[in-house]
């Protein structure tokens, strides 16, 4: 990996400092977590192989400047809201 990527997946991941998680969901391949950012914006991370979701390994959810957020599948709850990402169908 060059030192531009492990600096991007650096910055990535930094996105977790300071936040707390608040539950834990999923299962023992695909675990995820519902947490909230010092800000007290609260997200859902999951934990994948990469970021396509082809298995486990990558964590789905944080927001970078480096990387736009990237959501496994579009799947909502009875508010429209994407249990991947937090957004909206209209922001998918």
């Amino acid at each position: 990996m060059s030192d531009s990527d492990k600096k991007i997946w650096k910055n990535y991941y930094k996105a977790l400092e300071g936040c707390l998680i608040q539950n834990v969901k999923g299962d023992a391949e695909f675990p995820s977590f519902d947490a909230v950012r010092p800000d007290g914006k609260t997200f859902h991370i999951e934990v994948s192989r990469d970021p396509e979701g082809n298995g486990p390994g990558f964590l789905f959810g944080l927001e970078s400047e480096f990387m736009a957020p990237v959501c496994p599948g579009f799947v909502v709850d009875n508010q429209g809201i994407c249990h991947h990402c937090g957004r909206t169908e209209q922001e998918h």
